[in-house]
């Protein structure tokens, strides 16, 4: 009996104080990249999502996304994709180029404006 009232004074608590913890925390990091809602973001990684652009044909969607890099090199950002993206379904082809049912992943990497950038395709395989 002593247990039910524990238990039901935490979580009152719990839900008390939850909205100033949700407030004390306001800038937790982005996991996934905005418009491609199931790819990871690393989090050395930081989105420019007003450069990122989609289209859906019937053949499939055509998605990119950029991300600027933040002290991390281009062989380290391949290796969490490495490990990451198998987690969410996509088969490895190489080092930066996955494929999930009708589509593929590809990563490559440019310079604009001294920022280093990991750009994220995705596309059909037809």
């Amino acid at each position: 009996m002593a247990l039910k009232y524990i238990v039901t004074i935490c979580c009152l608590l719990f839900a008390a104080f939850s909205p100033a913890l949700a407030h004390a925390q306001p800038n937790i990091k982005q996991l996934f990249f905005s418009l491609l809602s199931d790819t990871p973001l690393m989090p050395e990684l930081e989105e420019v999502s007003e450069q990122s652009i989609s289209f859906d044909k019937p053949e499939g969607r055509i998605a990119e996304s950029l991300a600027i890099m933040h002290n991390v090199e281009e062989r380290q950002v391949l290796d969490f994709y490495l490990l990451t993206l198998p987690q969410f379904g996509w088969g490895v082809v190489n080092d930066n180029l996955f494929f999930r049912k009708n589509e593929f992943l590809e990563i490559s990497f440019e310079e604009n404006n001294s920022n280093k950038l990991v750009k994220i395709m995705i596309r059909p395989t037809l």
